[in-house]
């Protein structure tokens, strides 16, 4: 597969920071608007090498969404879950607020 280049372009979005309660010292949610789109998903019937997967070629189409700036925190998870999973793992090793 050859390399490609991503163009970069100055813009701007909306987004907002989430206060969570309880969280002390812990990191905020960055929230950053997501803009929505349509795509074709699949590959054409003729494409070389296709396999049964890629099919049928349709539309898709993404509505706008607000997603993370950075990826969550545990202490971001239990507050918004109630809970935090990787309690059941070695917690010494895996549990800190903002891991």
């Amino acid at each position: 597969m050859p390399p490609f280049t991503v163009l970069k372009s100055p813009a701007t979005t909306l987004c907002f920071t989430e206060p969570l309660e309880n969280l002390g010292d812990a990191i905020p949610l960055d929230m950053v608007l997501v803009k929505g789109g349509s795509f074709l998903m699949g590959s054409p019937k003729d494409e070389p090498n296709r396999e049964p997967s890629e099919g049928p070629q349709h539309l898709v189409t993404v509505p706008e969404f607000f997603m993370g700036r950075h990826p969550v925190t545990q202490a971001q998870y239990e507050s918004l879950m109630g809970d935090n999973p990787a309690t059941a793992y070695e917690a010494d090793r895996f549990v800190a607020p903002n891991k």
